[in-house]
C-alpha cells in the first residue's frame, strides 16, 4: 500500500508500508501532514524572530543617528 494515495496534495515520500491490520493509513498520512504544518509553523516563527533582529538593529541605528544629530545641534547652540 502507498501512503501517497492516501495523503493528496500533502508532500509525502511514496514508499511501500507493511502496517499491521489495526493500525490505520489517515493516521499515518495525518501525522505527516501535522509534522509538516509544525515544521511550517517553526519556520515561521524562526523567520519572525530574523525580522524582529534586523528590525531593532535599524530601530538602533536610526536612534543613534538622532542622538548625534541632537548632540550637534545643542553643541551648536552652547558655541554661540
Amino acid at each position: 500500500m502507498y501512503c501517497s494515495e492516501y495523503c493528496a496534495g500533502e508532500e509525502v515520500h511514496t514508499t511501500v508500508v507493511s502496517l499491521p491490520p489495526t493500525y490505520d493509513v489517515t493516521q499515518l498520512c495525518e501525522s505527516s501532514a501535522t509534522a509538516s504544518s509544525s515544521s511550517e509553523y517553526i519556520n515561521k516563527i524562526r523567520k519572525r524572530l530574523n525580522e524582529d533582529v534586523s528590525a531593532r538593529v535599524e530601530r538602533e541605528k536610526r536612534r543613534r543617528k538622532v542622538l548625534v544629530e541632537q548632540l550637534t545641534a545643542h553643541e551648536a547652540l552652547e558655541v554661540r
